[in-house]
């Protein structure tokens, strides 16, 4: 099993170069400058040039492409042309906020869809049932991306009872800032007692997190009718 493990982790090794060679070439050759957005309009050459030495465009590309595959192999990914921060740091709070929202996607996977499950086979052949396996059917065959929109057009543009994204109201966080010990701003909310925080954050959690679990409650269902 271990000789299994390391042969597959070394062939792994040529294939993630040359998806990294074929990123980095294709982003080399895209028409349009990468700082653009970055410099004030009518910069001097001056500012254009420390630009580029600062972010190494100033560099062959072959120079650019060991500089990529030996900073990243180093866990080094540099910073963000946009936000102008260490891309391991945007991508600490991103993970953070993804595993915040894929694990409250899973207990409400888990505990609709047994509970469904179970009414599914206690009334097995009657109305509710059948019922329950047109919705489960609906959400397995439906492609995410389409229940994800159609959900934002009903409960926040025709209800407006939730909003369409991001993590927290930024006029409540200005109000009522609490410390973010975790990243988690459920958690963090809590920890520090700031219900307003913590109802804002709610909010902004529930149409992700019932969207990515509609789903997968479809097939907990089936299993659980199946099982009972």
């Amino acid at each position: 099993m271990v000789v299994l493990v390391l042969r597959r982790l070394a062939l792994a090794i040529p294939v993630l170069l040359c998806v990294m060679t074929i990123a980095f070439v294709a982003t080399l050759n895209t028409p349009g400058d990468p700082l653009a957005g970055l410099l004030p309009d009518n910069p001097t050459p001056e500012q254009y040039a420390q630009a580029r030495r600062e972010f190494g465009l100033d560099e062959p590309g072959a120079q650019q492409w060991l500089h990529y595959v030996t900073r990243t192999a180093t866990g080094d990914l540099g910073r963000s042309l946009r936000t102008r921060k260490q891309v391991n740091e945007d991508l600490g709070r991103a993970a953070t906020a993804t595993l915040e929202l894929s694990l409250i996607a899973f207990a409400i996977t888990g505990v609709v869809g047994v509970t469904l499950g179970v009414l599914s086979a206690a009334s097995a052949g009657r109305p509710l049932d059948h019922a329950l396996n047109v919705v489960t059917a609906a959400g397995a065959a439906a492609p995410i991306f389409w229940t994800a929109i159609m959900a934002q057009l009903v409960f926040y543009a025709w209800l407006q009872w939730l909003p369409p994204g991001g993590r927290i109201d930024e006029y409540t966080f200005l109000l009522s800032p609490f410390p973010e010990r975790t990243g988690a701003y459920l958690v963090d909310s809590i920890v520090a007692l700031d219900w307003p925080a913590l109802a804002s954050v709610l909010a902004h959690l529930l149409l992700p997190a019932v969207i990515l679990a509609y789903r997968a409650v479809g097939l907990v269902v089936r299993i659980t009718r199946s099982a009972m």
